[in-house]
């Protein structure tokens, strides 16, 4: 910019009449019009001679307005015998030449470089100055952002709860490790780098690491998570998670990034599921009652040895069919289905007597005893139901006896039950937030011809509403000015555990959702609430809600 500005400085020379500046040439003005730098020229006595388009633009005057007035108009900052641009951050002093970076100016409200070249007669007396203004705002912006995006990844990086290192694969060395990756292994930051990183692994695990690294640098594809076992300083061993982001020089691998977490309580417990579930294993091929698993389609899952002998199926012609097609005569199937739609509900009807098939065609009567068994996330997905051979213990017209009595039992208690429900027609619903804008917007996505809406902004008043009467979904804001939104969930619960909860909170962490979850709500909406996703939820909970009323009821009256 320097050289450009000694060009500048040749021509203006030129230019010079009188001790300040005369524009005679079109031609430059026109060039300098072209240049996104901003560009003006003052005399010695501080007062503008020329301006380019684009100091028109960035100070919005015209060149008229500019030229002749004081060069204050332009940098903001007032002249006081030198010419000084951004605030005071800098001064031209007398006939000095200069360039100086990234200096903020508040009138011109940006970042800028400024270069300043003085104009002189022939007789080496001082005229004025050519300044040039390059905006550099977009640059010291992104700089700034990149300081803070690596400050706040530091941050994260110590603070973490998961142990993080790093690995520098042409030494072998670890080269950085934060407090957590210190508390797994016991050793500190010093001790650690002086390690290899396969010192912190048992001599089993070491082997492990060393076959999955050769075939990384291979090129073959491993899986992205491995569980190491770890030696800790004092010598006992933890189990570890590890996950790697490698770091590349070209196409080579020379270091990576370790993610560990802690999983020796995860794998204790995987340790006592397996003694579980060998023991489990003994007893379900030893019982003498018929063992079925089955999905909520009626398909079997497994089949024991005595489901074998006693209905003369083997498992492979069993698996994957459904028990309705082969195991229920058509005498017993409408009792059996009865049974089958109670999972569908998500109560299942414990305890049953009816008919079966044998594959050679004889009719036998069982006495079942049903257990549903559910996923993670707490729903329903199948059922185990034992089954004990009564044909020789019970007679033929106590059989039929007691299954016309349970018949007469469900069609006595679907009539008492259809009219409990339909005294329940449409749903009501409780909305709790401070914000009543929120309480608003929520109430006009989900209001509905069969819904009643009711609104309070505290935590006390929605425990004393949900005492007075029932709802059949409550939404439940996390931040509330007297009582906190877990706490009345945990309330709702112990009042009415079948009732629906959404929360809704503007926190977005994994804790406060799991925390919501944890003490009984259903679903987690973020704000601000996507209007989609809220009517979808709303709809999915109260029908959910009306099939545990249903099966209650169900319950109550058979």
């Amino acid at each position: 910019m320097l050289e450009e500005l000694k060009q500048l400085r040749e021509i203006t020379t030129t230019l010079t009449r009188n001790g300040y500046l005369i524009d005679q040439a079109k031609e430059w003005e026109y060039a300098f019009d072209a240049i996104q730098d901003l560009i003006f020229v003052i005399n010695k006595d501080g007062l503008v001679k020329f301006v380019n388009k684009a100091v028109e633009e960035k100070v919005g005057k015209t060149k008229t307005e500019l030229v002749d007035s004081k060069c204050e108009n332009v940098t903001g900052c007032p002249f006081n015998g030198s010419v000084c641009m951004g605030d005071g951050v800098c001064s031209l002093h007398k006939d000095e030449g200069f360039t100086q970076k990234d200096v903020f100016m508040v009138p011109l409200d940006g970042w800028f470089t400024i270069s300043r070249s003085p104009i002189k007669s022939k007789t080496n007396k001082l005229l004025g100055h050519v300044c040039v203004l390059r905006d550099v705002t977009a640059r010291v912006e992104a700089e700034n952002k990149l300081r803070e995006s690596e400050e706040r990844y530091r941050q994260i990086f110590n603070v973490a709860p998961a142990g993080i290192y790093e690995v520098d694969y042409r030494t072998g060395k670890l080269i950085s490790a934060n407090d957590a990756i210190c508390e797994y292994s016991g050793y500190t930051k010093a001790e650690l780098f002086s390690m290899d990183g396969v010192d912190l692994l048992t001599e089993e695990s070491k082997k492990r690491f060393l076959i999955r690294a050769g075939k990384v640098l291979s090129g073959e594809i491993v899986p992205d998570t491995v569980d190491y076992e770890m030696v800790k300083k004092d010598g006992s061993v933890i189990w570890v998670s590890i996950s790697n982001r490698y770091v590349y020089e070209g196409e080579k691998i020379v270091g990576a990034t370790v993610v560990a977490q802690d999983i020796t309580e995860r794998k204790q417990t995987e340790e006592a599921l397996r003694g579980s579930e060998e023991c489990f294993r003994n007893v379900y091929d030893t019982t003498p009652l018929a063992f079925i698993i089955w999905d909520k389609n009626t398909f079997v899952t497994d089949w024991n040895k005595k489901a074998e002998e006693v209905f003369g199926w083997s498992k492979d012609e069993v698996i994957g069919k459904s028990f309705l097609d082969f195991l229920v005569p058509e005498k017993a199937r409408s009792l059996v289905e009865n049974v089958v739609s109670s999972l569908s509900g998500d109560v299942l009807v414990a305890h049953a007597i009816n008919e079966n098939i044998t594959k050679d065609g004889k009719i036998i009567v069982c006495e079942w005893s049903n257990s549903a068994f559910h996923d993670d996330n707490g729903n329903i997905v199948g059922a185990i139901s034992l089954g004990l051979d009564v044909t020789k213990r019970e007679k033929d017209d106590i059989i039929l006896r007691d299954a016309e009595a349970a018949c007469r039992l469900v069609r006595e208690g679907l009539r008492e039950g259809k009219k409990e429900l339909e005294s329940y027609k449409g749903f009501r619903i409780l909305i709790v937030d401070d914000e009543r804008i929120v309480v608003e917007v929520i109430a006009d996505i989900i209001e509905a011809e069969d819904r009643e809406l009711h609104k309070v902004y505290k935590g006390q008043d929605a425990l004393d509403k949900f005492n007075d009467m029932y709802y059949d979904l409550v939404i439940v804001d996390l931040l509330l000015p007297d009582i906190h939104g877990i706490d009345v969930i945990k309330k709702i619960k112990e009042i009415s555990a079948d009732t629906p909860i959404m929360a809704v909170s503007g926190l977005d962490s994994i804790e406060t959702i799991n925390e919501a979850m944890r003490a009984g709500a259903w679903d987690y909406i973020r704000k601000p609430v996507d209007s989609v996703d809220l009517a979808a939820s709303v709809d999915r909970l109260l029908e959910h809600g009306r099939l545990i009323k249903e099966s209650r009821l169900l319950n109550k009256y058979i």
